[in-house]
């Protein structure tokens, strides 16, 4: 559990960095990278879990950040979290508040589009190199796995923000 404050989604006022293990899992060096990796977006899938709930389910996801620095390694992560096809720009690990300078682009621009979608294909994605990364069955069924002992952990993370 990589968290340092609090996390709305997972019911936690207050957050602290947590490795835990069952006795029978099988403690190596490819693991343990893959479970930080796999944490990183804990909370994300969580929030994806509920717009399930509601019958939201993207087509794509447009994914930047340092996360994404390594070429496919957190884009394949992220789509297997989500079950979801990620697509990646060339400068996609710069990060920063994209989203928000984009959101906030629209509003002033929106005059000429019908809708967000519509600004985003015909403006900001048209002319963009994207390489985009279908979830792999076998990596959503093992993310899958990981988020139900996740899930199951937050009572130890609850337990450890108050004792600490």
């Amino acid at each position: 559990y990589n968290y340092l404050s609090g996390e709305p989604i997972a019911a936690l006022d207050e957050g602290r960095p947590l490795f835990a293990r069952s006795p029978d899992s099988r403690f190596t060096l490819a693991n343990f990278v893959r479970a930080q990796l796999y944490a990183t977006v804990g909370a994300l899938r969580m929030g994806m879990d509920v717009l399930r709930e509601e019958d939201v389910r993207p087509r794509v996801m447009f994914a930047h950040g340092g996360f994404f620095t390594t070429k496919g390694v957190g884009q394949r992560v992220l789509a297997a979290a989500l079950d979801t096809p990620v697509s990646v720009g060339a400068v996609a690990g710069k990060g920063g508040p994209w989203g928000m300078a984009l959101l906030a682009a629209y509003l002033r621009d929106r005059g000429g589009y019908s809708s967000l979608d519509d600004y985003l294909a015909t403006k900001v994605f048209a002319t963009g190199s994207f390489d985009t990364v279908t979830a792999d069955p076998v990596e959503v069924e093992g993310f899958d796995s990981f988020m139900a002992r996740y899930r199951r952990g937050l009572p130890v993370e609850r337990q450890a923000a108050d004792l600490l």
